[in-house]
């Protein structure tokens, strides 16, 4: 008789709980679609620091980009979190390197999203520089180009440039740089080695 209101608390405490469950999923999936705005970016823009961030639609995106962006992240020496995790920390956290959660959001958004759309995602939210985010706004600033006009070698660039962002201060590029870009540039043209069984 004692345990009647108990028992009944606990329903109402779990149906409260699936209920907002239920919510997010359904809110995570149906932003699928939607071009989100980085939170970093939202960040900056309410401090009035004037970030350049542009959206790169899909039919947009040249041969190679994405696939060359998932190799550098899955080859990165320096990398904390799961490509998915740095995906979802960069989209939802103002500071992507101290997010809490991360690697949990990254599997969800993986699950709801697939894989691609959140590689996509995160090319448009990356960061290239101070107040420079997204593949597009990187384009056009260090290449002076749309991203659809760019060649593989191009692309090799621009993605070493968002990890060495020093080599973007020199007139030339370095040696080892160079070294880097043109096997990126000749995986992006011929897909990665394949390894030797």
């Amino acid at each position: 008789m004692l345990l009647w209101p108990v028992r009944w608390l606990l329903r109402q405490v779990f149906q409260v709980v699936l209920g907002l469950l239920i919510g997010v999923v359904l809110v995570l999936w149906a932003f699928r679609w939607v071009p989100l705005v980085p939170v970093p970016v939202i960040v900056a823009l309410l401090k009035g620091e004037g970030p350049a961030w542009q959206w790169l639609r899909p039919s947009e995106r040249p041969p190679g980009l994405l696939e060359g962006f998932r190799w550098r992240l899955e080859a990165s020496h320096a990398k904390r979190l799961s490509p998915p995790a740095q995906a979802a920390a960069t989209l939802l956290f103002p500071q992507p390197d101290k997010a809490v959660g991360a690697e949990l959001m990254g599997s969800v958004l993986s699950l709801l999203w697939g894989e691609e759309r959140l590689y996509h995602l995160y090319l448009n939210g990356a960061s290239w520089g101070p107040r420079l985010w997204g593949v597009k706004s990187a384009a056009y600033h260090y290449l002076q180009k749309a991203p659809q006009d760019l060649s593989p070698d191009e692309i090799a660039e621009l993605l070493l440039l968002r990890e060495f962002p020093q080599a973007a201060q020199e007139r030339i590029r370095p040696a080892w740089f160079q070294k880097q870009k043109q096997r990126l540039a000749r995986q992006i043209v011929y897909g990665p080695p394949q390894s030797q069984p």
